[in-house]
């Protein structure tokens, strides 16, 4: 399937599913502006999110790269890179023919930084200076992490 080999066994497969479900609660299912269509699922003993994103009518080169892509991401670990979990590769033959997706488990966060910028701005608490410092050095830090891992 992708350009390694699938990620998961299906017996991987559902013991992964069987412990989310086992640890989380659906919360909704909803249209993400940052991701598209996702299903967002919390933490029953924490204030942990989650989110399951299907990607799904790529070419074969797309389908590949992302696959590439998922392989390394899940590997890293970096405080200010959205973490994710794990994904499973899923193909069906049909009449139409051959149909590929993508099941990917990520951390979710709700509000991005446009939503906080409104947020704060309607509350006139706009940030201070050390905040912005603090986010300089955190965005300097991921992109330093990213590329001291080959990733540009």
């Amino acid at each position: 399937m992708g350009a390694k080999q699938s990620t998961k066994t299906f017996k991987a497969k559902k013991a992964f599913l069987r412990e989310q479900e086992k640890n989380y609660t659906h919360l909704s299912s909803l249209n993400d502006k940052r991701y598209g269509p996702i299903d967002v699922y919390k933490n029953k003993n924490s204030n942990n999110w989650i989110m399951s994103v299907k990607r799904s009518s790529l070419s074969n080169s797309e389908y590949n790269q992302l696959i590439d892509e998922l392989h390394l991401r899940t590997t890293l670990s970096h405080t200010n890179l959205l973490h994710i979990y794990d994904f499973f590769e899923d193909s069906q033959v049909n009449f139409c023919g051959d149909f590929k997706m993508i099941h990917i488990f990520s951390e979710y966060f709700p509000y991005d930084l446009e939503q906080e910028l409104h947020e704060r701005t309607r509350l006139m608490e706009y940030y201070g200076e050390s905040e912005l410092w603090y986010t300089l050095e955190s965005l300097l830090n991921v992109g330093k992490f990213l590329a001291s891992n080959g990733i540009y």
